[in-house]
């Protein structure tokens, strides 16, 4: 579903991501959550 929208490719075992906007907008509401919280602990800027 993801390679048919153009967000990614995978190649040999390799995923590319080609749109990260995209790529947000079709994750769960979780991304978000985890996203924030790993922000917060420093893990990520």
């Amino acid at each position: 579903m993801l390679q048919k929208a153009g967000i990614i490719t995978c190649t040999r075992g390799r995923v590319t991501i080609l749109d990260h906007d995209g790529l947000v907008a079709a994750a769960c509401e979780c991304y978000q959550v985890v996203h924030a919280e790993t922000v917060r602990l420093g893990l990520l800027d």
